[in-house]
């Protein structure tokens, strides 16, 4: 196996799965959506190992997935513009075809004069109405990015309305903001300041919870008000919240237990 230094791919397919090891049958641990900038670290004969420069989380992707980069300038590839619709349709303007970009896909180099975007020779067009340049964070603002993602199912490893998890869900909502959150729940839990109980808890605060009492953090959701929890778990839905935990709306039992509480 290779060592590579020093050599970036980005992403030009509208989401790339990150896997455990180098092998399509191995399990996916992330996704990469378009515009992710990645650190090319190791390779072989068919696959990349790869981190992402957004939130460090590595993976094995398939070679033919990303687009290397070589020596670009990173401050030419970083960017505040981003795609805002569920699946928002953008025009290949090399090969006259389209392509549906997921939310919080990245728009490397956007002219907000004539709506497009690329890098290395790929040029692309989308409608401004898809476009957002994240800024400061507004609780309305995240609440409703939170709430576009109803309904959309649990994938493990999945970042996008077609397949999510409960960390994925929470840092996709967040990205949109300007927030750069960690990949993983266990992770995510560091970020911020602690508050101490449920009833200090505000709108958007994240909430971490485990599967019992001993084990450690394995969910997270995004806290509503008093009793309630958005979060992906089946699919992105609201549940019932009390001091203890998530409250199953079936059998009346707790399906997660509460563990922390964080605020950005």
């Amino acid at each position: 196996m290779d060592t590579t230094s020093n050599k970036y791919g980005v992403v030009l397919q509208p989401l790339v799965a990150a896997r455990l090891s180098a092998s399509e049958r191995s399990e996916m641990v992330t996704q990469y959506l378009f515009g992710d900038i990645l650190l090319v670290e190791k390779e072989d004969s068919e696959f990349y190992f790869v981190t992402s420069l957004y939130d460090n989380y590595s993976g094995w992707v398939c070679k033919g997935s990303i687009h290397l980069v070589g020596n670009t300038s990173l401050l030419e590839l970083k960017t505040t513009y981003m795609s805002t619709a569920q699946l928002a349709d953008v025009f290949n303007l090399s090969d006259r075809s389209i392509i549906r970009l997921p939310l919080g896909s990245r728009l490397i180099g956007y002219n907000e004069l004539n709506g497009r975007f690329g890098i290395n020779g790929c040029e692309y067009q989308i409608h401004p109405s898809f476009v957002v340049n994240t800024q400061p964070a507004s609780l309305e603002g995240i609440l409703e990015t939170a709430f576009s993602f109803k309904n959309a199912p649990y994938l493990w490893g999945g970042k996008t309305t077609l397949g999510i998890d409960c960390s994925g869900f929470v840092q996709q909502v967040y990205a949109i903001h300007g927030f750069e959150l960690p990949r993983d729940a266990r992770q995510q839990v560091e970020v911020g300041s602690a508050v101490d109980t449920l009833a200090d808890a505000k709108q958007g605060d994240l909430l971490f919870f485990s599967s019992t009492a001993s084990s450690d953090i394995s969910h997270v959701g995004l806290f509503l008000d008093s009793n309630r929890v958005i979060h992906a778990s089946i699919n992105v839905h609201v549940d019932s919240l009390d001091d203890v935990g998530i409250i199953n709306k079936t059998t009346g039992s707790h399906s997660h237990l509460l563990k922390a509480i964080r605020r950005l």
